[in-house]
Formats: structure tokens, C-alpha cells, sequence
């Protein structure tokens, strides 16, 4: 018997749902990772990190630019903007 349970989601989408988001808010919290940030939390920055480690992207620039082409296939992760490849680089600059 097949399991459509992620019939129409992308497989960052299905990839995702492994990765238990308490977890990951628990985390976040415990380390005020998201103390001076607005729009590029913790869990954005997971997600579009993961995404450039599983498509073997090799800058901040292409993941970002191969980000647009997944842009309403992302709300299922609960993302809704896209970062610049400015503020994905300042993120990972200034999270330990």
C-alpha cells in the first residue's frame, strides 16, 4: 500500500518533517539565537543551509537564487520570505 501522506509536497518539505521543530525552537531559545534578528530566524537559516548541503550548491549566492524557484513550495516549512544572499551571509557570520 503507498502512503500518500506527502502527495504534493516538495521533497525539501517531506525531507523536513523528520527534523522535530520543538526541538530546534528548544535549542533556539536555550541559545537566544534569534535575539537580534527580524525576518532570518534560526529555522530559516536550517532549512536554507540544509537545502544548499542537499542540492551541492557552492555559494550563499546560488543557494539563494535556487531558493526563487522554490518559492511557494517553501510555505509548507513555514517560510514565507526569501533572504538575500547578504542577510544569509550575516547570519551565518554571527551564530556561533
Amino acid at each position: 500500500m503507498q502512503d500518500i501522506k506527502y502527495s504534493g509536497h516538495s521533497i525539501m518539505c517531506q525531507f523536513f518533517s523528520f527534523i522535530p521543530r520543538h526541538l530546534i525552537d528548544e535549542v533556539t531559545k536555550e541559545c537566544s539565537s534569534d535575539k537580534y534578528y527580524k525576518k532570518m530566524n534560526t529555522y530559516n537559516q536550517l532549512v536554507f543551509m540544509l537545502y544548499g548541503t542537499i542540492t551541492k550548491t557552492k555559494s550563499l549566492n546560488s543557494i539563494c537564487k535556487n531558493l526563487s524557484f522554490l518559492d511557494g513550495k517553501l510555505s509548507h516549512l513555514g517560510i514565507q520570505h526569501l533572504p538575500a544572499s547578504s542577510t544569509l551571509s550575516d547570519a551565518n557570520c554571527n551564530r556561533n
